[in-house]
């Protein structure tokens, strides 16, 4: 099993890098690098980055009003499951998020297998972070005076599949979520996660053994519900889900949602201090 480190930067790092290299970050634009050796002749010209997919009017402004909708909001709640199946190997997740512009954040990770509980809490001038399989310490780093703080929270904890925190801190998130490796980028039919209306769209990414990707998005709202890839690794099939419910567009929060309480007798440990253990394992590699 590898794992995806923890966040140790000011640096958005989207995690649960999905199996088979599924993180939409990295099939966007990952550059190739070359190994210099001493004699060796000059590398070649850097390759041209590659075009961009092929996607319609319709997908490009649904794509917008999505990243719009979470890029004017002040504050956001919601719950999130996340899941991930590869075989018969199992692994899934809640958490709870919540956020106020410009950088406080509440997120709360739960395991459903180990009930082991992940908290991260900043008042934006402090980003706390403890775990409930340590009563003795928990972490204490300045907070990023911006959005970043909010994306940071997802890195540290190692949650979810990374298009959320992208779309409420990237200014160039529309052009982003559809690697230029897309194709077949099409709308779908009409469907529903729970009770809300939503729109879909997928696509199928040119690479290894082209995963489907889709998203939902509330037709009222045009806020993130669902996303889901599908795919193989090593042979097998491989699921990954992320579902966003009870979600609240600008709810008046409470000062005390941002509040951090220790455990009883806990220490503060600092950004170089050991690093708390993720909440769960990620998905092996393939």
């Amino acid at each position: 099993m590898t794992t995806i480190s923890p966040y140790r930067s000011r640096r958005r790092r989207g995690a649960y890098l999905a199996a088979a290299s599924l993180s939409i970050g990295l099939l966007a634009a990952a550059p190739l690098t070359a190994r210099a050796q001493e004699g060796a002749p000059p590398p070649p010209a850097a390759p041209q980055p590659p075009a961009a997919a092929k996607v319609s009017p319709e997908v490009k402004a649904l794509l917008g009003k999505m990243v719009a909708a979470h890029q004017k909001l002040n504050s956001y709640s919601a719950r999130g499951d996340f899941s991930f199946a590869q075989g018969e190997a199992k692994q899934a997740q809640s958490f709870d998020i919540t956020y106020e512009k410009p950088n406080k954040v509440r997120l709360t990770i739960t395991d459903a297998e180990t009930k082991a509980v992940r908290t991260i809490i900043s008042d934006g001038k402090t980003l706390f972070d403890s775990s409930s399989e340590d009563k003795t310490t928990y972490r204490k780093v300045d907070a990023v005076p911006d959005a970043n703080n909010i994306a940071g929270a997802f890195g540290i904890s190692q949650v979810g599949l990374g298009l959320l925190p992208m779309i409420i801190t990237d200014p160039q998130a529309a052009d982003k979520v559809i690697p230029p490796t897309a194709e077949n980028v099409k709308l779908g039919a009409d469907a529903k996660v729970g009770d809300v209306a939503v729109t879909t769209l997928s696509f199928t990414l040119n690479v290894g053994e082209k995963p489907t990707f889709t998203l939902m998005v509330g037709k009222e709202d045009n806020l993130l519900r669902k996303i889901s890839i599908t795919g193989k690794s090593q042979g097998q099939d491989l699921v990954l889900s992320e579902t966003f419910t009870s979600v609240k567009a600008d709810p008046k929060l409470e000062a005390t949602t941002f509040v951090f309480t220790p455990a009883p007798g806990a220490k503060a440990i600092g950004e170089e201090g050991p690093s708390l253990p993720p909440t769960a394992t990620p998905p092996p590699a393939p």
